[in-house]
């Protein structure tokens, strides 16, 4: 009997930490840009440093890095909590900044715009 009890134990402590992975795992906010050039360019640095303000200032998560090349510049932020609500905001903000910027926001990376 004891020897189940500590198996049941054991089991469900190994599930709660697959599902809190899990959850890192979908806690992330990824935007997408289509670019002009093969590589990411000063333009697209600065859209970085001003969504990463709006993120900060709202508590919404933390920069993990940014990548470029084939025409799509990409970055992403971890640990979103509140996935749709930052989605939401992002996208307006970027909309009313960026109006002409082509963009996709993913809770993960996609490869949308790339050509070669």
């Amino acid at each position: 009997m004891r020897v189940v009890y500590t198996i049941s134990v054991i089991l469900s402590v190994l599930c709660n930490q697959a599902a809190s992975k899990a959850e890192e795992v979908s806690n992330e906010l990824w935007i997408m840009v289509k670019t002009d050039s093969y590589y990411r360019t000063q333009k697209d640095l600065d859209i970085v440093d001003y969504i990463t303000v709006i993120v900060d200032e709202n508590a919404l998560g933390e920069l993990d890095g940014h990548s470029s090349g084939a025409h799509q510049f990409d970055f992403n932020y971890f640990g979103v909590e509140q996935y749709p609500e930052a989605e939401k905001l992002l996208e307006k903000e970027l909309r009313r900044k960026y109006p002409q910027l082509i963009f996709r926001i993913s809770s993960e990376y996609q490869s949308v715009y790339d050509r070669h």
